[in-house]
């Protein structure tokens, strides 16, 4: 309702003046390009700054080509926004630079973003410390159990420690068919075909792999990308191959091919 009133005011006094018209339009315009349907990553707080632009144009705008009075209540403004940003700063400063820290206390604020927990996780392992690295993504995969991205991580780092077990895949296995869509997942399984070519994960077997694959591909949110659903594919005839079934390993790349046409698969 806020909104509608400030786009009507600005409009109604558009005649008067176009600068704060010109300044709510930028505001929201570029908003629409950072919250909305339009594909760009949804929320982050540094986006907020070119369509910020706007806004304080306008106030400086007025700073200088106005009444005197206004003149002071503009700038008087400028002056105090100029030092919360400043108060600001050292304060992100000083916590980004400890990373760790950071990470932490994003995690801790953010327990249910996927990408605050993987981030902490990376720098646990960073430091070597699989342990740490291991939990903190168990612990965001149980907050968020549809996440085929964190899951597949789980399963992932659990080989690095050696602490992967037949029913740890299992479990993870059986929430992949009904997870949400990850293009973690995809690149993981990527990961996950390298360790086994390289003998890093005994308990990971070519059979088991392709029972995550399955899951994947029989997923509705995975079935609505072709390019990602021909990726797994692509990964299946891949293992297939490694088994010496070449005519399975034929039957994937060919629907691969269908659902997405790239010379590499022709190839």
């Amino acid at each position: 309702i806020a909104w509608l009133i400030i786009i009507a005011i600005s409009l109604l006094i558009r005649k008067k003046t176009t600068i704060i018209l010109f300044a709510i339009t930028w505001f929201l315009t570029g908003h629409l390009l950072e919250s909305t349907i339009i594909p760009l990553e949804l929320y982050f707080e540094h986006r907020n700054y070119l369509p910020s632009i706007g806004i304080l144009f306008a106030f400086c705008f007025y700073s200088w080509n106005s009444t005197k009075s206004l003149k002071i209540l503009t700038r008087s403004f400028l002056v105090a926004y100029a030092g919360l940003l400043l108060i600001l700063l050292q304060e992100t400063a000083t916590i980004w630079s400890q990373p760790v820290v950071s990470a932490q206390l994003w995690a801790q604020e953010h327990p249910l973003s996927k990408r605050a927990q993987q981030y902490l996780s990376i720098l646990y392992k960073n430091q070597n410390n699989q342990i740490k690295a291991t939990d903190t993504i168990l612990s965001a995969h149980k907050k968020i159990p549809k996440s085929t991205g964190l899951a597949l991580q789980a399963l992932q780092l659990k080989c690095f420690t050696g602490t992967l077990d037949n029913q740890t895949i299992n479990n993870i296995t059986n929430t992949l068919q009904a997870g949400d869509f990850d293009l973690i997942a995809i690149d993981t399984i990527g990961k996950l075909i390298d360790m086994l070519h390289h003998g890093q994960c005994p308990e990971l077997t070519i059979s088991k792999l392709h029972t995550i694959l399955d899951k994947l591909i029989l997923n509705q949110a995975y079935q609505a990308s072709n390019q990602q659903l021909a990726n797994l594919h692509i990964m299946s005839a891949f293992l297939y191959r490694k088994q010496d079934n070449f005519e399975l390993a034929m039957q994937n790349l060919d629907i691969a091919a269908k659902l997405s046409p790239q010379l590499n698969t022709y190839l």
